[in-house]
Order: structure tokens, then C-alpha cells, then sequence
């Protein structure tokens, strides 16, 4: 899907890619992404890292929660809950990224992560 609509992830998430957004959320929360399993009345369970796509489209997209939760086939409070859950751990990132005084090709070649690295 996402090789057919490349700027999808920059458009929504602005992120580059969606290999880099994947490489982001592993790097900053340990999740990988998964395809998602059934679990009961034929819907999908969300995995974590789907929980962590929806909060951020929700901060980053501006997407309403009513809208969020029709992409996922969720209720409103489902969804609500969700991003209450994750806001804080995206804050956490956020404030951590935000205290780097200035990035360059020395920080980044001594912090960046290697799954980074791995991309090219």
C-alpha cells in the first residue's frame, strides 16, 4: 500500500517514508510492526504499534477521533481512551528529542540509532 501512496507517511505523520516511521517507533518504544490478528467478532485486534499510529495521527494529522476510530473500526471512546493512553508517551519523546541543543552530523553519527543507520 504504501509503495503505491509514498508521501501518505509525509502527508499524515511527517514522516519520509513509512520504513522510517516504522524504524521511529522502534527506536523510541521497542515495537515492531506486525500484521494485525483477529480476535473477536471477525474485527482485528489493534496491536500496540497500531495504538501508537493512531495517537499520532490524531497529534500530528489533526485528525478527529471520530474519524480515527472509522479508520479502525473502533468507538469514539475506544479511540479517546487509546490516545489518552499513548499522549504521554509521545510527550515523553517529544520533550526528549526537543533538548538535543543542536543537531549535526557529529550528534547524529554518535546518537542515531542503527536501525536508522540500516536504512541508508
Amino acid at each position: 500500500y504504501h509503495k503505491a501512496h509514498p508521501t501518505l507517511c509525509k502527508d499524515l505523520l511527517k514522516f519520509p517514508t513509512w520504513t522510517a516511521y516504522k524504524a521511529f517507533v522502534k527506536a523510541m518504544f521497542n515495537l515492531d510492526y506486525n500484521k494485525p490478528n483477529r480476535c473477536h467478532l471477525g474485527n482485528y485486534c489493534l496491536t500496540n504499534f497500531e495504538k501508537c499510529l493512531l495517537s499520532i495521527l490524531c497529534l500530528k494529522a489533526n485528525l478527529e477521533t471520530q474519524f480515527i476510530a472509522k479508520i479502525f473500526n473502533r468507538s469514539n471512546a475506544t479511540i479517546g481512551t487509546i490516545i489518552k493512553n499513548w499522549v504521554p508517551a509521545w510527550d515523553e519523546v517529544g520533550r526528549h528529542m526537543s533538548i538535543i541543543p543542536r543537531v549535526d552530523k557529529d550528534l547524529i553519527d554518535k546518537f542515531e540509532p542503527a536501525s536508522y543507520q540500516n536504512l541508508g
